[in-house]
Order: structure tokens, then C-alpha cells, then sequence
């Protein structure tokens, strides 16, 4: 994930490359981090702007749906226990 562009697609990334997980709709829970399956790549600009503002309001800034982002990434990786079920 970190080897990838950040799912803003570019537009004003700064920063190196984080792995988020996406914990709205998926197994995550309070303290407990959520699969690999649902990590997007997010550049540390847009990482801190979505824990700072919320994700539900990053999500309507960027148009992007970031659960929908984690299964396209997943599906596309070669790690067999990463791809969705």
C-alpha cells in the first residue's frame, strides 16, 4: 500500500505514503484495527486532514468512497490473504 500513489489521486499530496484503515462499514471495531484488506493508501497530508476533520466529511471533500477504494485495491493484490471475501 505504501508503494502506491495516494488515493486522492494526487491532487495537493504531500508527504510520504501511509497506509490507512478504513474503519467505516468494515471489521474494524473500537480498538481493534481492521484487516490489511481495507487499507488505502492516503499521502500524510490527506491522512492527517481525514483523522482531523472526520472521514465522512473527507470523503464528501474528495469524492471518493474510501471502503469502495480498499476492495479495488484488494482485489488487486497479489496477497492472497488481503483480497476480500
Amino acid at each position: 500500500i505504501r508503494s502506491r500513489l495516494c488515493v486522492v489521486d494526487g491532487r495537493d499530496c504531500r508527504g510520504v505514503v501511509e497506509a490507512h484503515h478504513v474503519r467505516n462499514g468494515t471489521d474494524g471495531g473500537t480498538g481493534l484495527k481492521p484487516h490489511d484488506r481495507w487499507c488505502v493508501p492516503l499521502c500524510a497530508q490527506h491522512h492527517a486532514e481525514g483523522h482531523r476533520d472526520g472521514w465522512r466529511s473527507f470523503e464528501r471533500l474528495h469524492n471518493i468512497n474510501l471502503r469502495s477504494e480498499a476492495l479495488r485495491l484488494a482485489e488487486r493484490s497479489p496477497d492472497k490473504g488481503v483480497k476480500s471475501l
